[in-house]
């Protein structure tokens, strides 16, 4: 995660809101009949501990529907290093599809691509096949490409991440690599320009 101030940003968010709040049938009632305060709701103290560190960078906010969709394309067309991406599920059709294809170019030019999916119920079987997908294309067509699953041993029972860092950009936020999350779904995604928090950001996927 990371927290951004910003009132541009904060703006965009806030009228996002506005208009899906105001959209049919949305469902919103007072938060006291939702969460007992035991459990954090109204009442419980909240605390907010500020970052470690605190970095200037160039941020963009993205939703979907197509959103996100369309401004990942690009990007990944013009990486010239690396991508890493931490995904909990990389739908198995999108082999042949937009992103994928973007990703693969990429490849091809000599960028180091790095893929982390999630071993958990619900996911291991999909994305062990699309890990030996990728790499078995890497393999065919000597690319510095790989793609695991997560290690089961670790202390992580799920990995959740919908995370990319392509150079010195990263992209943090709930949307999978998967066609609802790009064509149906409400879905945030911020992009943080900075080596800094690139480099943050690839220690913690290494």
């Amino acid at each position: 995660g990371a927290v951004v101030r910003s009132r541009q940003l904060s703006s965009f968010a806030g009228d996002l809101f506005d208009r899906d709040l105001a959209g049919k049938g949305a469902d919103v009632f007072p938060l006291e009949l939702s969460i007992p305060q035991a459990q954090g709701g109204p009442g419980r103290l909240m605390s907010f501990r500020s970052p470690m560190a605190v970095h200037q960078a160039q941020t963009a906010l993205f939703s979907s529907p197509y959103g996100y969709h369309d401004m990942l394309i690009p990007l990944l067309e013009t990486a010239r290093d690396r991508v890493l991406v931490q995904q909990m599920r990389i739908q198995e059709d999108w082999l042949e599809g937009d992103v994928l294809s973007s990703l693969f170019r990429a490849a091809e030019r000599g960028v180091q691509v790095r893929v982390m999916l999630d071993s958990g119920l619900g996911t291991a079987e999909e994305n062990r096949r699309t890990a030996a997908a990728l790499n078995q294309l890497a393999a065919s067509s000597s690319w510095d490409l790989e793609c695991r699953l997560m290690n089961e041993s670790l202390c992580i029972e799920r990995l959740h991440n919908k995370g990319v860092v392509v150079d010195d950009m990263v992209l943090v936020g709930s949307a999978n690599w998967v066609d609802n999350s790009m064509e149906e779904n409400r879905e945030l995604m911020l992009a943080i320009r900075s080596e800094e928090v690139a480099s943050i950001y690839s220690s913690w996927f290494q």
